[in-house]
């Protein structure tokens, strides 16, 4: 039975616009891009700025390369390729000590997919490095930021450091020499009293020296002549008593601090006590020995250098050995006395002296 007319008319017309209609689909759509597919990742370009006081906060290609790292693979495109456009800003409040940074995505259209916000308080910024890249990766990918990390092959053992060059041994600098400790000498002249060894009390002229060598405790020498001493014997007649002593000792004690010093010596002395009579029956002079430990201290103070002039004040006491006396004969054949030295005896004289200390 064969078709109607009608029949293949209104056939011939719907197979027409078919044709048609699927011709124009591909016109349309040949020039277009094509549509991501639903669900699958999509490239974001990132625009990402630190506001005043946010400098130090990670820059936009260190935050880039971090949610790259995260999401495992290229994120971030130039503006013209990207499907999405994440806008990002950081700032910091001093008073508070927090850093307040803002995420924002939107598609093509401007229409705003998602925000994120990061509030915290830090004491550095670069503390916030891995927080920000986590939001900004949970807010472009979410299903691919929860995922694990992949693991990060191990980086080549670093080759071997040559070892470093044997320097020469440097020559080895001996200590300059300590200069040599110079000798130090001292020599003056003084005046003063004693008493014990001469009646009452005698006047003495002095003059001494201290020589010390390096390393060696100081040596002195000392020579006194004690000033004529009259005394009146019976009212008659009268003794002139004189007495001239030397003394050697050593120095073990001796302290310098310009301009001061001080020496202790102990030494020993030997003397002639003398006297001569007038008025006597017999009249004519007699001597004798006087020996005695001295222990001697000289105390200076320094006024001028190279050389030095130094003034001196020296107390002595002086333990004679024997008690020497002084005597005669009186008119009946009787012995007196007219002097003994005490037990013990003492000066104190002050001087002048020059040398180097």
């Amino acid at each position: 039975m064969s078709a109607s007319p009608v029949t293949a008319h209104l056939f011939e017309k719907t197979r027409i616009a078919a044709a048609l209609i699927g011709l124009l689909a591909f016109l349309l759509g040949a020039p277009g891009r094509a549509a991501p597919p639903a669900g699958g990742p999509r490239t974001s370009a990132l625009s990402w700025v630190r506001l005043p006081g946010a400098d130090a906060c990670i820059a936009a290609p260190a935050l880039a390369a971090a949610v790259e790292a995260r999401l495992g693979r290229r994120v971030f495109v130039p503006p013209s390729d990207a499907e999405l456009s994440v806008e990002g800003t950081i700032g910091y409040d001093a008073k508070s000590k927090r850093y307040h940074a803002t995420f924002r995505v939107a598609d093509r259209d401007g229409k705003v997919l998602g925000t994120r916000e990061v509030d915290e308080r830090a004491d550095a910024c670069d503390k916030l490095d891995d927080r920000l890249a986590f939001v900004l990766s949970i807010l472009i990918d979410p299903d691919a930021a929860l995922d694990p990390a992949p693991a990060r092959p191990p980086d080549p053992a670093p080759a071997p450091a040559p070892p470093p060059p044997t320097a020469p041994p440097a020559p080895r600098e001996e200590p300059p020499p300590a200069p040599p400790e110079p000798w130090r000498w001292l020599a003056g002249a003084d005046f003063g009293g004693a008493a014990g060894l001469v009646p009452d009390v005698g006047w003495v002229v002095s003059g001494h020296g201290i020589l010390t060598p390096p390393k060696w405790p100081g040596l002195r020498a000392k020579g006194s002549s004690f000033l004529p001493t009259s005394r009146r014997v019976e009212g008659i007649a009268r003794a002139d008593i004189t007495l001239v002593t030397g003394e050697l000792a050593i120095c073990p004690v001796q302290v310098r601090s310009r301009p001061f010093g001080f020496n202790a010596c102990l030494g020993g002395m030997l003397g002639q006590l003398g006297a001569r009579g007038g008025g006597f029956p017999d009249s004519r002079g007699y001597d004798t020995l006087l020996g005695g430990i001295v222990v001697d201290t000289l105390v200076e103070l320094a006024v001028t250098r190279s050389p030095d002039l130094v003034f001196t004040l020296s107390p002595a006491l002086v333990v004679p050995l024997s008690r020497a006396r002084l005597a005669y004969d009186d008119a009946g054949g009787v012995r007196r006395t007219i002097f003994e030295v005490s037990p013990v005896g003492g000066s104190l004289s002050l001087g002048l002296a020059i040398g180097a200390r």
